[in-house]
């Protein structure tokens, strides 16, 4: 194993944002979060390789994280059939990035699959639904696959009484690379909208969601428009435009 002492450095520095990352969770009791501790402890050991897929270059960071699990409580019931008592999310991600890509507008990751699974219970039946934020690398597939995008993926079983539900491979909805951070911001926006007011009015939470932005949005926003010639001074949507295109962005 050789990862150097630079890499390092740039590992401890994403591992620091995971730790303020998870504290700020912490402080919403959402649930148990040892997954990520699990993920900043792997960060830090520099006897763990994160490497480019068949190669030892070293040159990566990343994480994987399976069933971080929330329990919601103030889950938006407005659009929920049927009426359920109870909410719960589990989050599974896989991240790999080219640490010499961050700050560039390069596409830093390398791998990317953020898995969502919403449970629903009533006094009688669970309930489950699912999405995904992907990074497609082309495998022949004949649908189309935007590089992210977000696939609907409900759990369907052979067995499963659907009544009149068409189960099919749905759209993939273009849509922003992410990593934990900006997705448990995403996720916690649409099913936990108090908590996700509460965190948003935590400045270090702010911080964090900017870097990441900053580092994974902005390359993916620029190589976008780079298909027209971007004038600023043209913008004519009502102001602020930037935030009514995407309420997630920190200005």
């Amino acid at each position: 194993m050789n990862v150097s002492s630079k890499i390092m450095a740039f590992r401890h520095e994403r591992a620091r944002e995971l730790e303020s990352f998870v504290h700020l969770l912490e402080k919403m009791n959402l649930g148990k979060t040892y997954q990520i501790h699990q993920a900043i402890n792997e960060l830090k050991d520099k006897t763990k390789g994160f490497h480019s897929p068949g190669k030892t270059d070293y040159l990566c960071w990343g994480y994987k994280i399976d069933s971080l699990t929330f329990d919601i409580q103030d889950f938006p019931r407005r659009h929920i059939i049927p009426n359920i008592n109870a909410m719960q999310l589990s989050i599974d991600i896989d991240l790999l990035c080219r640490w010499d890509y961050w700050g560039t507008l390069n596409d830093p990751l390398l791998k990317l699959n953020f898995s969502v699974q919403v449970l629903g219970l009533d006094s009688n039946q669970l309930y489950s639904f699912g999405f995904h934020v992907d990074r497609y690398n082309d495998n022949g597939s004949q649908e189309i696959h935007p590089i992210y995008h977000l696939h609907y993926s409900p759990s369907v079983g052979g067995n499963t009484n659907i009544g009149n539900v068409l189960s099919l491979d749905t759209p993939r909805f273009m849509h922003a690379p992410i990593d934990l951070i900006l997705g448990t911001d995403f996720v916690l926006s649409n099913f936990s909208p108090s908590t996700w007011d509460k965190l948003r009015n935590e400045s270090e939470y702010i911080s964090l969601c900017k870097i990441y932005q900053d580092n994974l949005w902005k390359p993916y926003v620029h190589t976008w428009a780079s298909g027209w010639v971007y004038e600023s001074t043209g913008i004519c949507w009502p102001p602020p435009s930037s935030k009514s295109i995407c309420p997630y962005l920190i200005n």
